[in-house]
């Protein structure tokens, strides 16, 4: 083994002794954060190999997944003029429900929340917004045309707003986590925050097409999975900068590192074992946000290498209290009308 090579491995031990800590120092929170990932098809899906123990090449469908297939059959029917068995099927849905809330305490076919539920559940939201579009629309397919649009238009919102941000959240928390004590849940809400949600869904679907458009060469797919790796860190570091900018320094801080970061990947490849022999209860309680915590540093070491080295591009790093905790003094100075604006409230309380 050569000398770079033996300070390859030192730094991998390094960075996964720091990212243990990390994760021990923010367990639940990094666990909660790792599992939604897995719920909403976002990253670690693997490890729900847990729900289908007892079969483990059956997965047994949840609640949203068996909702979600009723409604698409349903919309199926509607779209080959079968409408009046979709209505029998509907009437039929809603009296199960009503046959089923047996426990008055919980009032699940009762209020206004449970109405909404029990619409998407039953399938009659189907029927409601079909007959509104035709009404409108004086036309016998607006409702079929109507609910297709919508459709579409709520599953590219789900990708786009929800599956694909949250990788970008999934990132800035463990920035944060890896620096501070305690990191504050409404990070959970970060695209909100920053008021850059849109501009995080448009960064992401460029770097999915992008991809795709790799993906019809030999090796491209491959290759270009690990020069945008960085993306996502990019914009919870930084999420002003421009969809190309991100993608563009992403692929030059990866140069170099493109199969040093496959080989990270691979580290963990007992982990994952471990994990399928325990049907995602490893990946579930320790490997998702072990590898979450890892890669936050291995963005932190390749963050400084591209600054250290003037990468172009990479003066747009500067959240440099993500990394470094400021103390108090460059506090004041920085926020120093928010000091004086709280030292005067202050004052205020302490005269009455």
């Amino acid at each position: 083994m050569t000398k770079r090579e033996k300070n390859a491995v030192m730094d991998r031990k390094a960075m996964k002794a720091a990212a243990k800590g990390v994760f021990k120092r923010q367990y639940w929170l990094i666990v909660v954060m790792c599992l939604i990932a897995a719920l909403i098809g976002v990253e670690y899906t693997s490890s729900l190999w847990v729900e289908s123990y007892e079969d483990p090449t059956m997965a047994q469908p949840t609640v949203v997944d068996q909702a979600t297939e009723r409604l698409g059959t349903m919309l199926g029917q509607m779209a080959t003029g079968n409408e009046d068995q979709v209505r029998d099927e509907v009437a039929r849905n809603e009296q199960d429900i009503r046959d089923a809330d047996t426990i008055a305490m919980l009032g699940r076919s009762r209020g206004v929340f449970a109405s909404v539920l029990n619409s998407f559940s039953s399938g009659s939201i189907l029927l409601t917004v079909s007959d509104a579009a035709r009404s409108i629309l004086q036309s016998p397919n607006a409702g079929i045309i109507t609910l297709i649009v919508i459709s579409l238009i709520v599953y590219l919102f789900g990708w786009l707003f929800i599956q694909e941000t949250y990788t970008i959240i999934i990132r800035r928390i463990m920035l944060e986590a890896r620096t501070y004590e305690q990191v504050p849940l409404r990070r959970f809400l970060y695209p909100i925050q920053t008021g850059r949600w849109p501009h995080m869904a448009w960064t992401m679907f460029l770097t999915t097409l992008y991809l795709i458009l790799w993906s019809f060469t030999i090796v491209g797919l491959f290759v270009k999975s690990y020069s945008y790796f960085l993306v996502p860190y990019i914009m919870a570091e930084n999420p002003t900068m421009g969809a190309n900018e991100a993608i563009t320094l992403s692929r030059r801080m990866m140069k170099g590192h493109k199969w040093e970061c496959f080989v990270m990947q691979l580290s963990f490849i007992g982990w994952h074992v471990l994990s399928a022999l325990t049907f995602g209860l490893v990946g579930i309680f320790w490997l998702n946000g072990y590898q979450a915590a890892f890669f936050a540093e291995y963005y932190a070491r390749l963050r400084a290498l591209a600054r250290d080295n003037g990468v172009e591009g990479s003066e747009r790093l500067c959240d440099e209290a993500l990394f470094v905790r400021p103390d108090r003094a460059t506090v004041e100075v920085v926020y120093a009308d928010a000091v004086e604006a709280i030292a005067s409230t202050s004052r205020e309380h302490a005269q009455r």
